[in-house]
């Protein structure tokens, strides 16, 4: 009726009644009336076209709602239906004959400024249809009167009441009344359950069927349908540090910048209106787009940079703090990534989750593809057999040494897990840990590579070895993770000063409250802790303050040719200079050349961790290389460090 209104089109009502229902069901029982409505409704849907609505009204009455013909055509789909409900053959399903239909008519006209007045009138026309002989067509006309009358539909004779009294009049007034209530309040229900409160968006009930209907156009129209998944990077750590009705705050921001840009006609050369265009929300972090009767591909990629040029732009969470999103859009199309709304959803988010692991750094776009698929499939079978090879041992550890850059000698190590399978070959490091944090198993993975490290100190292998474990961001959420960690230290009775947990940036501000409580536990049993691919997320001086962090990693973005790169420089020369002053260790990752390594040790960071020094090594290999290069002393040095660490903390207290 809106779009009606705004575009200035026709739209004709239709309301449909079985006639004498109530005695088919008082001769045939209720299950041959449920199956009469089955059969009308059937006959409605075989008729409709997709941009039509047919719905059951109540009873045995439906409503079709009919957009964009006029009158004319509306009363012949009224007669068609008629006839072809009368025409319904004798059957087991139908053992009746004659069965009928009463249909009313109503045309979206001047003066008419509600929905409920159209189908007011369409109830009206029913009425009179129905009063003037059943089984007809009856057009709305406001100047009819009920009166007295007969009317024979074969063979049989039907008494009409009278005409209504005053006290009748009053009773059917009251009734509308209530029924306008009743109508309301189902139709506020109706639009809760499909749509985000929040943000007033589609849900993804809504999406479906929205979607369902744009691929039927576009069966209709021989064009495409694209879904969109879009998600924003910094969600989860406004999120978590800035807290949730932020967190909703900022999307709320984002859903309002896109409808606004893609309300408007532009450069692309495309035009959005309510029919081509929806947006929804799938999850706390994810918005749908729906593009519609798109007659090539052509116009995706543009619209999608009007997307991230928009949601790039700076969010306000605070009074002194902006954050800046980095925007993954994954793309599925209508027909060629799925024959079904759920499919297609189900590729988009795919797409999308494979845009986030491809550019942590800049936004990105990715299709859908069939190795987008086959990778989904390969890594429901990898979850299986990893499972399997944490608990059979079917994994191996490999330390990367960390290397004073001046003399050569090694300070330290990173412990790594390794997986080498019979049918994926040398399975990605990320690529198996992330499958580890989805199935839940990432504590298993951790617990056991401490323990196959621990074994390996207690067996003199790593003596004087400062050794770095990875801890996930998934178990940082959980409180339990310093006990977990401390008994495998305690029952393998190694020092804990020769461990030194390492954690991302990224993952300390998403949970940054917990995350604190399970590292000041950690450290006060004298285990280190490590910040890793630092410089990447937006932590702030104060954020560093208040961490109980001994050692900064610099992000190998950072590394990488930094040589020729001033503005790398000036960034690692300030992340050194700062954490340096704070009395916290400084570790380069990345290092790949003797370039970069020179300048590093020019702007201040003694210890640098890459492949010009060694590649990740089995145990026997790092045996090797500690016994050709030595190992750096760090025992007076630790000493220091964790004194002006305590400073530093009376300090800020």
């Amino acid at each position: 009726f809106i779009q009606a209104q705004r575009e200035e089109k026709s739209l004709s009502v239709l309301m449909i009644d079985i006639d004498h229902f109530k005695k088919v069901n008082d001769k045939y029982g209720h299950p041959v009336g449920d199956k009469v409505i089955k059969l009308v409704a059937g006959v409605l849907q075989a008729i409709s076209q997709p941009s039509d609505v047919v719905g059951r009204y109540g009873g045995e009455e439906f409503a079709f709602s009919i957009p964009g013909i006029d009158m004319n055509k509306t009363l012949q789909i009224a007669e068609h239906i008629k006839s072809k409900v009368s025409a319904l053959p004798y059957s087991e399903e139908l053992p009746l004959e004659n069965l009928t239909v009463s249909i009313g008519v109503a045309y979206y006209g001047l003066g008419l400024t509600d929905h409920t007045e159209l189908l007011d009138q369409a109830d009206r026309a029913l009425y009179q249809a129905k009063q003037t002989g059943r089984n007809r067509v009856c057009e709305y006309d406001p100047n009819y009167e009920n009166r007295p009358s007969q009317t024979v539909i074969s063979g049989e004779v039907m008494d009409f009441e009278s005409a209504d009294t005053k006290e009748t009049n009053k009773l059917r007034e009251k009734l509308k009344n209530m029924q306008d209530i009743i109508s309301e309040q189902a139709e506020e229900l109706t639009h809760r359950s499909m749509h985000d409160e929040l943000t007033g968006l589609p849900n993804r009930y809504l999406l479906v069927d929205r979607l369902t209907q744009a691929m039927k156009l576009s069966n209709r129209n021989k064009n495409i349908t694209a879904i969109v998944s879009i998600s924003l990077s910094q969600f989860e750590y406004v999120n978590s540090y800035f807290g949730h009705s932020v967190a909703e705050n900022m999307l709320k921001q984002a859903v309002e910048r896109l409808e606004d840009i893609m309300r408007a006609v532009d450069s692309i050369g495309v035009t959005f209106n309510e029919q081509s265009l929806t947006f929804s929300r799938l999850s706390h972090n994810e918005i749908a787009m729906l593009l519609v009767n798109l007659d090539g591909v052509d116009s995706v990629p543009k619209i999608l940079k009007r997307v991230a040029n928009i949601l790039e732009k700076p969010f306000t969470v605070s009074k002194e703090k902006e954050v800046i999103n980095r925007v993954y859009c994954g793309i599925a199309l209508y027909p060629n990534d799925g024959l079904d709304a759920d499919t297609l959803i189900r590729n988009a988010t795919l797409a999308r989750n494979s845009a986030e692991r491809q550019d942590k750094h800049s936004s990105s776009n990715k299709y859908f593809s069939r190795k987008i698929g086959a990778k989904v499939v390969k890594n429901t079978r990898m979850a299986a057999e990893l499972h399997k090879a944490i608990k059979e041992d079917g994994l191996k550890i490999v330390y990367q040494p960390k290397v004073e850059s001046e003399t050569n000698l090694i300070t330290g190590v990173e412990a790594l897990a390794r997986w080498d399978h019979p049918e994926f070959g040398n399975a990605s490091t990320i690529e198996f840990i992330t499958i580890a944090e989805k199935i839940g198993v990432i504590d298993q993975l951790t617990d056991w590579v401490l323990t196959r490290v621990c074994k390996d100190i207690s067996n003199g292998n790593l003596e004087g070895i400062r050794v770095g474990v990875n801890v996930s961001p998934i178990e940082l959420h959980d409180i339990n993770t310093a006990d977990r960690i401390l008994n495998i230290i305690r029952e393998n009775k190694v020092s804990p000063t020769q461990l030194e947990v390492e954690i991302t940036e990224s993952s300390l501000l998403e949970n940054f409250d917990k995350a604190r409580t399970i590292l000041e536990k950690l450290q006060d049993y004298g285990v280190l802790v490590a910040l890793d691919d630092f410089g990447t997320a937006y932590s702030s001086l104060n954020l560093l303050l208040n961490i109980p962090v001994d050692t900064i990693k610099v992000d190998r973005s950072f590394v990488t040719s930094i040589h020729n790169a001033p503005y790398n420089q000036a960034v690692v020369s300030a992340i050194i200079q700062m954490s340096q002053s704070m009395g916290k260790r400084v570790v380069a990752e990345g290092a790949e050349t003797v370039k970069e390594r020179d300048c590093l040790t020019m702007l201040g960071c003694r210890e640098i961790q890459g492949y010009l020094y060694s590649k990740p090594l089995t145990l026997e290999e790092f045996i090797e290389y500690k016994e050709r290069f030595g190992v750096f002393d760090l025992a007076g040095e630790a000493t220091l460090t964790q004194s002006k660490l305590k400073r530093l903390r009376m300090v800020n207290s």
